[in-house]
């Protein structure tokens, strides 16, 4: 069996020939596979025959190139990591999710006050106020609506009952017995809140993430937060986004995600981004930069090691990536006596 695991004594070349131009990396794709070598060192990778090996390097080559086109278009920066080596599709099919579709802000929703819009501040970020728990990775499942819903659910416990708990992924994974999800295939954020008000949210450290569809096993015990309500949210403008994000706290919400999985820092200025969403994600806050662009602060799902530090940061003000015009969602948690 061929097996690829490169040991330091082998790597002699370690971004010898990457060019770096104003904090921006740009690989020279004559030395990919050194910058292979490095990848596979780095994030741990084995191939188990020499043709898995081979695919994954051509992969990894036209990733590169994509990585420096994408420096180039945009002013934030990308770079390689533990994404390096699959095709679009492959990431598509295991990180983002698939919503099916439905025409914009139809439904029972809530609408944003007026009020809620002029009293939200100039800057907003939940990290500070305790409301936020630690970026968690979803694995190679499409549930990244899961994590968007429990997230919110999270804030909202912290916000009515000053405790920030980390909850259950996995719970609502494997305990849709109504099917209104698609497990590991995408889902509604809204129906996983609903379906945590059947019993409550129990812990994480009580009924731990697999990534994958398993048999119900919530423990009435172990439920740490009781909902009371799911509720849709009408935010067609960033304006009525950033009033309900400071009225309620932590928001799950939709988004398109282009081909940032290469990304690691900086406010996102999307070029094509008018696509449906097919991803969930934990809007956490907002913020400005020097020189005044403002943007969003968004929490991710892909571990701690992507981005910044698990988050991104999208331009606010432009409406991009359809961001809060489809699928926007919170809690009502029960208050504690």
């Amino acid at each position: 069996m061929f097996r690829v695991r490169v040991i330091s004594v082998l790597l002699l070349v370690s971004n010898a020939l990457v060019l770096l131009t104003a904090d921006k990396v740009y690989y020279d794709l004559a030395d990919a596979k050194s910058h292979f070598a490095d990848f596979i060192l780095k994030y741990n990778k084995v191939y188990d025959t020499e043709e898995d090996y081979n695919q994954r390097l051509e992969i990894f080559r036209s990733n590169l190139l994509r990585i420096n086109e994408l420096n180039v278009l945009h002013e934030a920066t990308f770079g390689i990591n533990k994404f390096a080596d699959l095709t679009r599709e492959e990431f598509e099919k295991t990180r983002l999710a698939g919503f099916p579709p439905v025409e914009i802000n139809t439904g029972e929703k809530i609408t944003v006050e007026k009020e809620w819009i002029a009293d939200a501040p100039d800057s907003l970020d939940y990290r500070d106020e305790g409301l936020v728990t630690e970026v968690k990775d979803q694995g190679q499942c499409g549930s990244c609506y899961i994590f968007s819903a429990i997230g919110n659910i999270e804030g909202q416990q912290a916000k009515i009952n000053n405790e920030l708990i980390s909850l259950s992924e996995q719970q609502a994974l494997d305990c849709d017995k109504e099917k209104k999800d698609m497990g590991c295939n995408g889902g509604y954020m809204v129906n996983v809140i609903a379906l945590m008000k059947e019993g409550g949210s129990v812990g994480e450290e009580d009924y731990p993430y697999t990534a994958k569809v398993g048999s119900c096993s919530r423990n009435e015990s172990n439920v740490k937060v009781k909902i009371l309500n799911a509720t849709a949210l009408s935010t067609p403008t960033e304006e009525e986004l950033a009033g309900a994000l400071a009225h309620y706290g932590p928001l799950a919400i939709a988004l398109y995600m282009p081909d940032w999985q290469y990304y690691q820092d900086g406010v996102l200025t999307p070029l094509n981004c008018d696509n449906p969403p097919n991803h969930g994600v934990v809007l956490v806050g907002y913020g400005t930069v020097p020189g005044g662009r403002d943007y969003w602060i968004i929490k991710n799902s892909w571990g701690a090691d992507w981005g910044i530090e698990g988050y991104f940061k999208l331009e606010k003000g432009r409406e991009y990536c359809r961001i809060g015009k489809y699928y926007t969602a919170t809690a009502e948690v029960e208050k504690k006596v």
